[in-house]
């Protein structure tokens, strides 16, 4: 939704319009960014495949996606896909009659955010960084079905999924809170010519998330 359209100020209200704003000046200005981390608790036994109705769920590869007409109908390109798996990033799919109508990509490693920022978190974590419904799909639950599946062979216990959403991002906050994810914590940083400032709630501390100048291979 349009920032700066009606829609947009009449669906989330005026106050957090200007809030949404002046977040997204203080980045431009001096490079903050602050998100709600929203995790879920991997506490069940994931599936190899799912299926609900005329919809499927599995982990894909590069050939599920040959395919593939119109990447940017997915909010993808295949600049992105190609370095996603080079680094050994996972993707779940929604398929639809067999044509994929949304997806998750994980790390399972510290990931690089912006160039020279690293999100970091400990060995029991998957970080999803990336998930989209084609919006005639939403609504029917699939995010949820998502995290469902296996996610590689991992033979790690890893005790939650989670994602950092900018504190601004009130759709995905809403599509995250609906998909059963808690809110357990806020990550902040400044990063300019001036310096490098991180922040990490305490709760957080836990699972190791941290935004860092430093990957782990580094540290």
């Amino acid at each position: 939704m349009d920032l700066n359209s009606k829609k947009f100020k009449k669906h989330w209200g005026w106050s957090r319009y200007v809030y949404a704003r002046v977040m997204i000046k203080l980045r431009s200005l001096i490079g903050l960014r602050v998100s709600w981390v929203y995790a879920k608790k991997n506490d069940f036994a994931r599936l190899t495949e799912l299926k609900a109705g005329d919809y499927s769920f599995r982990q894909i590869q590069t050939n599920d996606l040959k395919d593939v007409q119109n990447f940017s109908i997915l909010d993808l390109s295949e600049s992105f896909v190609e370095k996603a798996f080079s680094r050994g990033d996972q993707c779940v799919a929604a398929f639809f009659k067999n044509k994929i109508v949304g997806y998750g990509w994980y790390s399972l490693v510290s990931t690089e955010i912006s160039e020279g920022l690293y999100l970091r978190f400990n060995k029991d974590c998957y970080y999803q960084y990336k998930s989209f419904v084609i919006p005639e799909h939403r609504g029917n639950n699939l995010l949820s079905q998502i995290t469902q599946i296996k996610i590689g062979d991992d033979k790690l216990n890893r005790k939650i999924t989670f994602s950092c959403i900018e504190t601004h991002n009130y759709s995905s906050m809403t599509a995250y809170t609906k998909n059963g994810n808690d809110k357990i914590g806020c990550s902040a940083f400044i990063d300019n010519r001036v310096g490098f400032v991180n922040f990490s709630s305490p709760n957080l501390r836990n699972y190791g998330i941290e935004v860092s100048k430093q990957s782990e291979s580094e540290s």
